[in-house]
């Protein structure tokens, strides 16, 4: 279960290969809008996190990943160098069920009354940490901690409200770990995200003409931006040798975008005077939120470790979607007045041989849409309950194998 935590001087390198299947496989049957983890986040960052499902990854501190998580956690790697290298596989199921809606007219709206808009993504993860000296470690990593990807037929009856919405991010965050005496250390990392979005929803150009769900008078609205947006993590550990405990506390800071592109407007040959296919210079603010991770490692013996942690995310600061264009059209405005939430893990890990580590973790996941929160098919989300699984297989001094499963389930929403 443990390592060796002095450091020799050797030029070992290890490296970890890990491979994550079907982090959101099978959610839920029949809820009322599709369904993803906390928000817009992504919550599977790392193959050997997955597999306890977070649980105490401010203080776990035995993978590289933990320049992300908690970049102090650097100094307590037992190696010269470490290379931890994963891609999650995720699988999500979904089913959007209709009760009856209308245009803003009051006529029924025709359609698909069931849709799936859930897309499998791949999604892949660095982490490279580096020994200076007794003291002091570096880190990278490179991954993506938000993201979206909903895609519903163009037919279905939510279309006017969104067909297709993406959001790829990649943060690049290099960090430095100091140890400041035998039982603390400290953490601090800078970031820069790069964030490319597209949204897409049919326009029902009939309702003007009083013909509303004519399919030869719907056109369609694009929206494409991108930006890069920067910010800085900062972590405190507490390890103590004798007794096997680490605790850990961990922010990140929120990072600002302004996402510049263009919106165009596709509009059908009777669409009526002015509206007409064309594009104008389109831009959206975007505040990724602040988190704040605690956690906690305590082994029990040789063979078997308990985590815990909890994390909180200020999504508070996601109050509305806001595109603005050229000064002849007014700014589109999507309320959505979202709610800081805070996800609770635990997870558990038994040194099985020299050569297997097993590990398992709970985590559930508060929806950031309550209350007066508005729900949407772009950014759809429900509470959340993981079960995950995960393996380590050791090749050799300096190659591991991490393999994790994770299931959630989520109810109606």
């Amino acid at each position: 279960m443990t390592r060796k935590r002095s450091w020799n001087g050797s030029p070992e390198v290890r490296r970890f290969v890990i491979t994550a299947v079907g982090a959101l496989a099978a959610i839920c049957l029949d809820v009322h809008e599709p369904v993803e983890a906390g928000g817009f986040q992504i919550t599977s960052l790392c193959g050997k996190c997955q597999g306890r499902r977070n649980a105490g990854e401010a203080a776990a501190a035995d993978t590289a990943a933990t320049v992300f998580y908690n970049p102090a956690g650097l100094t307590q790697l037992p190696n010269e160098r470490e290379l931890d290298v994963s891609g999650h596989w995720i699988v999500p199921w979904t089913d959007y069920g209709d009760d009856g809606s209308s245009n803003p007219f009051g006529a029924p709206l025709l359609g698909a009354r069931h849709a799936d808009g859930a897309t499998n993504a791949l999604v892949p993860s660095f982490y490279y940490a580096h020994r200076v000296d007794r003291r002091v470690v570096l880190g990278l990593g490179v991954n993506a901690p938000y993201g979206l990807s909903t895609d519903y037929d163009d037919d279905w009856v939510g279309r006017y409200h969104g067909t297709k919405s993406e959001l790829i991010t990649v943060n690049i965050n290099p960090g430095i770990g100091l140890q400041l005496g035998p039982h603390f250390s400290v953490g601090l990392g800078l970031n820069a995200l790069y964030a490319d979005t597209e949204l897409r929803n049919a326009v029902d150009f009939g309702s003007l003409q009083g013909s509303p769900n004519d399919p030869d008078r719907e056109g369609e609205s694009r929206l494409k931006g991108e930006d890069w947006g920067y910010g800085w993590n900062a972590g405190l550990l507490y390890h103590s040798g004798e007794t096997g405990t680490r605790l850990g506390v961990s922010y990140r800071s929120s990072i600002d975008t302004t996402l510049d592109g263009n919106s165009t407007l596709i509009a059908p040959p009777n669409a009526p005077a002015p509206f007409r296919t064309g594009n104008v210079s389109a831009s959206s603010e975007l505040e990724l939120p602040a988190t704040l991770r605690l956690g906690l490692y305590q082994r029990l013996n040789d063979d078997w470790a308990v985590l815990a942690g909890a994390t909180w995310t200020e999504w508070s600061s996601f109050e509305e979607i806001r595109v603005k264009t050229d000064d002849a059209f007014p700014d589109l405005v999507q309320p959505a007045n979202w709610r800081d939430n805070w996800r609770f893990a635990i997870g558990l890990e038994h040194r099985f041989n020299h050569r297997i580590d097993l590990r398992g973790g709970v985590e559930y996941d508060r929806t950031p849409i309550r209350g007066n929160a508005v729900k949407t098919p772009r950014i759809p989300d429900t509470n959340l309950t993981w079960l995950a699984l995960g393996l380590t297989y050791r090749v050799d001094d300096a190659l591991d194998l991490e393999f994790a499963y994770s299931y959630v389930h989520g109810g109606e929403h």
